[in-house]
């Protein structure tokens, strides 16, 4: 996972599959976890020799943020943008994240906080989702409301 922009009201994270190699492992740059969340790698630092493509999927949906301690309610829209592993045909990538996005949200599941939810998405894409190469989320702060709106 690397951090690719953070403003006041929005982040945006990369989860990718890499090769980690010993020199950015020497200079710090990077957290190597170990135990249940062995096999993920925290760069500190963006990677400028990465390149930009166009996503091959996007989904995106919202929540609604509860601050404990004052009870206000803050919309934010989550971004999810997925690159897949060339061998993956075309017609099944819609397929696979659809699936992932489901298994996300799954209400027994869904993470409760920013860390929750981040560690989520790590673990499916490191478990259970091996033909996705790489994932982009934007986390972005919409407005704060006294209670939800229904649609």
């Amino acid at each position: 996972m690397t951090p690719k922009a953070k403003t006041e009201k929005s982040t945006t994270l990369i989860i990718e599959r890499r090769v980690i190699t010993e020199d950015s492992a020497e200079k710090n740059d990077v957290h190597v976890a170990g135990g249940a969340h062995k096999g993920i790698v925290i760069n500190k630092t963006l990677n400028s020799e990465g390149e930009y493509t166009i996503p091959e999927i996007s989904l995106q949906f919202r929540v609604f943020l509860v601050n404990g301690q004052t009870g206000s309610h803050t919309q934010e829209s989550r971004k999810l943008l997925f690159w897949f592993k060339p061998q993956v045909p075309v017609y099944e990538r819609a397929t696979v994240a659809q699936e992932f996005f489901k298994e996300l949200v799954s209400p027994q599941h869904f993470p409760r906080d920013y860390v929750g939810f981040i560690t989520r998405l790590m673990k499916l894409m490191q478990q259970k989702y091996p033909t996705i190469r790489k994932l982009e989320v934007e986390l972005k702060q919409l407005e704060q409301t006294k209670l939800p709106v229904r649609p």
